[in-house]
């Protein structure tokens, strides 16, 4: 029987994911110190600007006001 890695697992994670429609990225692409950063530091485990973007695209009809309060309480 193989061994099953963490590098396995990861990888099969991902592939379940990609089938339900989600995108991955690969960290380091996104990081503070990328030629794209979506994050100011390693520590930052939220991505705060697709978080918003998220809320605005799933509630369109909501007042802008009330989705930023919804954003906000999440962090």
């Amino acid at each position: 029987m193989p061994k099953i890695t963490e590098s396995t697992i990861e990888s099969f994670a991902i592939e379940l994911l990609e089938l339900l429609g989600y995108h991955y990225i690969y960290a380091p692409d996104i990081s503070h110190d990328s030629d794209r950063p979506e994050r100011t530091s390693y520590e930052e485990v939220l991505l705060i600007n697709r978080l918003r973007e998220a809320v605005r695209r799933i509630n369109p009809d909501t007042p802008s006001e009330v989705q930023e309060e919804a954003s906000n309480g999440l962090l």
